[in-house]
């Protein structure tokens, strides 16, 4: 009779642990869920931080050939505007030299201006 209150008892203890195991198993499936999620977030996480950190140097780096170019216009602009100032000191030189308010050569026909590199008609 011992015996059997033995194996009752024993029955009985490994029935109440079945709820206890489930209890724990699901706790444990959750739990690694939870921790698989976080990790691919935070992978997820990292990849999109790396992206912005690799479009802000881009960024940076577009902007310092802006400001390039910015300063390349600039000079362009003076130096066509001395061509221009040169272009116009030349064409009064020659014009008072021969006399014509025109600037033209009149042992040849052809006005002066008319050979004469002219920078303001390239831009209409």
């Amino acid at each position: 009779m011992l015996r059997q209150q033995q194996q009752v008892m024993a029955q009985r203890s490994h029935q109440d642990s079945r709820p206890a195991d489930r209890g724990r198993d699901a706790t444990e499936q959750a739990t690694t869920v939870r921790s698989d999620r976080h990790r691919r977030t935070e992978a997820e996480a990292d990849r999109a931080i790396e992206r912005m950190r690799a479009l802000l140097e881009r960024i940076n780096h577009l902007e310092e050939e802006f400001t390039k170019i910015t300063k390349i216009k600039e000079v362009v602009k003076k130096l066509k505007q001395r061509v221009d100032e040169t272009h116009e000191r030349v064409e009064r030189t020659s014009a008072s030299r021969h006399g014509d308010s025109r600037g033209g050569d009149r042992s040849s026909g052809v006005r002066h201006a008319d050979l004469a590199y002219r920078p303001r008609d390239r831009h209409r």
